[in-house]
């Protein structure tokens, strides 16, 4: 069964459906979760993690700064047992193109926002690699291999992400 395809737009940073012929196009339902899991703004932590500390993130918001650095998040989250999204967007802040360590955190994000497909057994394993662009110092591609229950080989996807503010 399809899904409605979704198209993310990383000039903008948003998502928007695509359309063929006058009328809504399906995709495969494995790259749309991937894509709401990881281009949806989950909910930061009250608390940093050394590795988020390391690269620089910062607490978003506070009572006195919320409207500065708001926390994020979708509010359907109160409801489930799990959190939407990924925290890819807490590194638009940090600047410090091409290091390693960024690319780590990088990883590490998208792990945490596809949790659920392994613990949903939509996947059994979920690899992840991320490198800094060749043409620029301000965009990172990562590929996901999602290995499905039913099948030996992985599928294979392909993002990209781009922050204005890194120098």
């Amino acid at each position: 069964m399809a899904d409605i395809a979704l198209h993310y737009h990383n000039a903008t940073q948003a998502g928007d459906l695509l359309f063929s012929d006058g009328d809504i196009s399906l995709e495969n339902p494995l790259r749309e979760a991937l894509l709401i899991s990881l281009f949806s703004d989950r909910l930061a932590p009250d608390q940093l993690s050394a590795q988020d500390k390391a690269i620089g993130l910062h607490i978003p918001g506070n009572a006195l700064h919320a409207t500065e650095n708001p926390r994020k998040g979708w509010w359907g989250d109160m409801f489930g047992e799990g959190l939407i999204g990924s925290r890819l967007w807490q590194l638009q802040r940090v600047i410090v193109a091409q290091s390693n360590t960024v690319l780590l955190e990088v990883e590490a994000i998208i792990y945490e926002a596809l949790e659920w497909l392994i613990t949903d057994n939509v996947v059994v394993k979920i690899d992840v690699n991320a490198t800094w662009s060749h043409n620029s110092a301000q965009t990172i591609h990562f590929s996901i291999a999602a290995y499905q229950p039913t099948g030996p080989s992985p599928e294979n996807f392909q993002f990209s992400l781009a922050w204005q503010d890194m120098a």
